[in-house]
């Protein structure tokens, strides 16, 4: 299935406006400028690189994906400046203005994920900006999702009513992320955003600013994701 098919173009309405609303809400956290140099990492379909053209067309993008998206061929064709590698070696030496990682670190655990988080700020030029967004699988967001999940067919591999509950109340440490051969983890199941800023701390960048989406209230209790702004350390 498509990575669009399973998020902006979901057959369910209540998440493609999630979706569509978590794009809404980057892009007021952290907007483009004129000229800025830009990393999408985890691009998928490229959705998120064509909003940025059409906002800012001076940008200039390169998405990266190991699985890229078929339908980032149509952003390609409306935007042909863009690049879109799958390879990290190709995205080629930043560094950038702005890194954007959108629903990409909950799919790795360990020193994948710690590995992902060093590129990220490496590539970033010292005034610029990293936003990344991250799935609320803890409380009771997450027990609302989870149970959505089931009700519409689409629950995550894996999912038992213990799972369910530990999610909950927060235990995620009793929950196995066990990642396949390339470190990928399909699952959000026991993820737990509240390690994303503590990662980026090691590598001497402080969150600056935050966001909530879909709903327009300051708590992870009732939305379903997270973003962060990340700067360099003083």
């Amino acid at each position: 299935m498509a990575y669009s098919s399973m998020t902006i173009g979901n057959t369910n309405s209540i998440k493609r406006w999630s979706h569509n609303s978590r794009f809404t809400k980057a892009l007021s956290v952290m907007p483009p400028a004129e000229n800025d140099r830009i990393l999408d990492f985890g691009t998928g379909d490229g959705h998120l690189v064509g909003l940025l053209k059409e906002q800012c067309p001076s940008v200039s993008v390169c998405g990266f994906d190991p699985h890229l998206d078929a339908a980032a061929n149509e952003v390609k064709q409306r935007f042909p400046d863009v690049r879109f590698v799958r390879e990290r070696d190709s995205i080629g030496e930043g560094p950038f203005d702005k890194v954007y990682c959108l629903e990409t670190l909950e799919h790795f655990v360990g020193p994948p994920l710690m590995d992902i988080v060093t590129f990220l700020t490496q590539q970033t030029a010292p005034n610029g900006r990293i936003l990344v967004s991250v799935p609320i699988e803890i409380g009771p967001s997450s027990l609302l999702k989870n149970l959505f999940r089931m009700a519409t067919g689409q629950r995550h591999r894996g999912t038992t009513w213990k799972i369910v509950w530990d999610s909950f109340i927060g235990n995620t440490s009793a929950i196995a992320r066990p990642p396949s051969d390339t470190g990928w983890i399909s699952s959000h199941l026991g993820f737990d955003f509240r390690v994303i800023p503590v990662l980026f701390a090691k590598c001497g960048f402080e969150v600056e600013s935050y966001g909530y989406s879909p709903m327009p209230l300051p708590t992870h209790m009732i939305n379903s994701q997270v973003l962060f702004r990340f700067k360099r350390k003083a």
